[in-house]
């Protein structure tokens, strides 16, 4: 890997003393002719930039378009089928609501009632009878 790194800087290096040398032994006429080929490869590079920024816009709107096609083949259909079952789980849990409603009403309060008297006979008795000794 060190042996990668140190090929890549040393050519960069060689390249930029080229660079360098050839500034500083050309012409104008020569110096010119660079500066052109370097904006035209300025240029292009920028062209390539461009196209590819495109195709990558492209690439993500298709991308898109197949998950929501995905998502309505797939995910829609099972939404279909979850929401009657969700309406019959709904009316079940409404239906224990009342079931639960009727026995508190209907059942347990009236237990509890006969109990609180039936502890209130019991306390008057063993009062009478706590009374008498």
């Amino acid at each position: 890997m060190f042996k990668i790194i140190a090929g890549v800087v040393g050519a960069l290096v060689v390249i930029i003393a080229i660079l360098v040398a050839l500034m500083l032994w050309t012409s104008d006429l020569g110096m010119t002719k660079a500066a052109n080929l370097a904006t035209i490869l300025v240029a292009f590079f920028a062209c390539g930039l461009l196209i590819a920024t495109v195709g990558l816009v492209v690439a993500i709107l298709v991308l898109v378009v197949v998950i929501n096609n995905l998502v309505d083949k797939k995910v829609n259909p099972l939404m279909d089928q979850l929401t009657p079952l969700l309406n019959k789980a709904s009316e079940t849990v409404d239906t224990a609501k009342g079931t639960v409603t009727y026995l508190g009403e209907g059942v347990v309060s009236p237990l509890i009632k006969v109990s609180s008297i039936l502890a209130a006979v019991r306390g008057g008795v063993s009062a009478l009878l706590q009374n008498r000794n």
